[in-house]
């Protein structure tokens, strides 16, 4: 019988945790499934513990070197076999409806292609710690917020394979190959296609302090590479230009005070963005898209901004407050 999902998992050195991991993909209630994992050409025990599951639903790859995250997940996805292809972490764990609660949301959903959800972070002693939320739940927020950063956690993520055929895989380019593989593909795929975060937590999420700091940089770097090209598809062009994403970026996602420039080539950068993003996404075709929504929420992080950069010229906050105007006019336009 062909499997409703394939739960694809890459994993390097995960002797510590991989079989949490596989544990709870068998333990689901979803019960017919394959797990397909490829050991990344570990060196410590994971081989071993992997060899313990003699369950026929467990298929394990082996890579001779290291290939990385992306590339070993892809040859994962070359024999998943179902409709259905959900990411498993190594590190992380799902809980027992996780599979079958998504399954459920994309029958009912056909127009969504992409569903991602909440997680539990995993505290040092295995208990739960906070629970991460990631506010954006309809598509058109989802594809506004991707234009800076990756609203979806990246091991709760269940798509339609079909999805996959066309947009194709993982990168295995480069260093995103190795990190900010999944926003990239997460970009590339919503360009074209529907997602959503259902408000539930589905997910364990373990947060790996070691090599943190450097591994940080490399992400914020590599992130804000996919950012750019996300924002110069948009806009028709190869690329961005460097500073205006840097500004949108500080502006739309990061917590940080903004720059008398920042905030300038932000407002700058803010309207010609949206009259793109809109035209793209939100004007004419057969979908309805809750574009006053959209518009509301946006108004709000430009309010936001006026309000916590009390730093800034008084003229450069009048020009924020203008621009929430201009947003919320839109919204009931």
């Amino acid at each position: 019988m062909m499997p409703t999902v394939s739960v694809i998992m890459a994993v390097h050195n995960g002797e510590d945790h991989v079989r949490d991991a596989v544990d709870s993909i068998l333990a689901q209630t979803l019960r017919n499934l394959e797990l397909i994992i490829v050991d990344d050409a570990s060196s410590d025990a994971t081989a071993d513990v992997l060899a313990r599951y003699d369950d026929p639903r467990v298929h394990i790859l082996r890579n001779q070197w290291r290939l990385g995250p992306g590339a070993a997940r892809n040859r994962a996805l070359r024999i998943a076999k179902a409709a259905l292809v959900a990411i498993q972490d190594a590190d992380d764990s799902s809980l027992p409806e996780r599979l079958q609660t998504q399954a459920e949301f994309l029958a009912t959903n056909p127009l969504v292609d992409v569903i991602g959800a909440h997680a539990a972070t995993i505290l040092a002693d295995g208990s739960d710690g906070e629970i991460m939320r990631y506010p954006p739940a309809r598509d058109l927020e989802i594809k506004w917020a991707l234009l800076f950063w990756n609203p979806f956690i990246h091991t709760s993520i269940m798509l339609r394979h079909s999805v996959l055929q066309e947009t194709g895989a993982y990168t295995e380019e480069g260093g995103l190959a190795w990190l900010a593989e999944d926003y990239e593909l997460l970009s590339r795929i919503n360009q074209k296609h529907c997602a959503a975060n259902i408000n539930q937590v589905l997910v364990r999420y373990r947060i790996n302090p070691a090599g943190a700091s450097a591994r940080q940089e490399d992400l914020q770097q590599l992130s804000a590479e996919v950012s750019r090209k996300n924002i110069g598809w948009l806009l028709g062009a190869e690329a961005a230009d460097v500073e205006t994403v840097q500004a949108l970026r500080r502006f739309w996602f990061e917590g940080k005070p903004l720059s008398p420039a920042d905030a300038q080539r932000a407002l700058a950068g803010n309207e010609v963005l949206h009259q793109a993003f809109l035209a793209q996404y939100a004007q004419g075709g057969s979908r309805r898209f809750p574009r006053a929504r959209f518009c509301l929420a946006c108004a709000r992080r430009a309010f936001s901004q006026a309000w916590r950069n009390p730093h800034l010229e008084r003229s450069c906050r009048a020009a924020m407050l203008r621009s929430t105007m201009a947003l919320a006019s839109k919204a009931i336009a």
